[in-house]
Order: structure tokens, then sequence, then C-alpha cells
């Protein structure tokens, strides 16, 4: 009987390193995800404020 319960848990432990490595793989892809909004977050901000200099530049062009 103890034969049984050691196989049951290794089974188990198996299973728990297999749902640990999927964790793992599943943690890396939310870092990478989060740099690459990052690095679009800040041309974002870029993108914003050149279209503003340029429309304050369209709008002093039309009426001064």
């Amino acid at each position: 009987m103890e034969q049984i319960d050691i196989v049951k848990i290794n089974a188990e432990i198996a299973k728990m390193q297999a749902e640990i490595m999927k964790l793992f793989e599943e943690s890396l892809k939310f870092r990478e995800e989060q740099l690459k909004i990052r690095k679009e977050s800040r041309w974002y901000e870029i993108v914003i404020a050149i279209s503003a200099t340029m429309a304050i530049i369209a709008f002093a062009k039309l009426f001064l």
C-alpha cells in the first residue's frame, strides 16, 4: 500500500511541476507584453505632442 501512495504522490508532484512551468511561461509572456506596451506608450506621447504643435502652427498660419 505504501508503494501505491508513493506513486500517487510522485504523480501529483509531476502535475504540480507542470503547472508551475505553465504559470512561469505565462508570466514571461505578460512581461514581454508589458514591455511592448511601455515602448508604445512613449511613442504615443511624442505623437500627441507633435500633433498638438502642428495644430498650433496651422492655426497660427491661418489666422495670423
